[in-house]
């Protein structure tokens, strides 16, 4: 229930508020949390993105992030092949989403599905 908590707070915000990516604070018992920059709504060729899903992760990392979410339209982006490329332990990590597209009383809406 606690991570549930992480990524409603993500999905407003952006960013992330969590316990200490490093075993040694938590070995230590220290309760500090940190701040790790993220985006939680990124589109790639998939949907109606202007890049490949590797291209993207890569200017994510390279640009300081610590987590992204692919959310494609109506499209998983699988994330396992990209995390072995690009991800690192304690520093970065790609978690799949989903863009769902839908209509209430003629009106469109769109929900993000996070950690999907």
């Amino acid at each position: 229930m606690k991570s549930s908590r992480y990524l409603i707070f993500a999905a407003l915000f952006g960013i992330v508020a969590i316990a200490p990516f490093s075993k040694n604070a938590a070995a230590q018992g220290t309760s500090e949390l940190h701040w790790y920059k993220g985006n939680t709504h990124t589109h790639t060729v998939n949907s109606d993105g202007d890049s490949t899903p590797d291209a993207v992760v890569t200017w994510y990392r390279e640009n300081g992030y610590n987590f992204l979410f692919i959310t494609d339209h109506e499209f998983i982006t699988p994330v396992e092949g990209l995390n072995s490329v690009f991800g690192k332990a304690g520093s970065f990590i790609v978690i799949r989403g989903q863009e769902v597209t839908g209509s209430f009383d003629k009106k469109p809406y769109h929900v993000n599905g996070l950690g999907v």
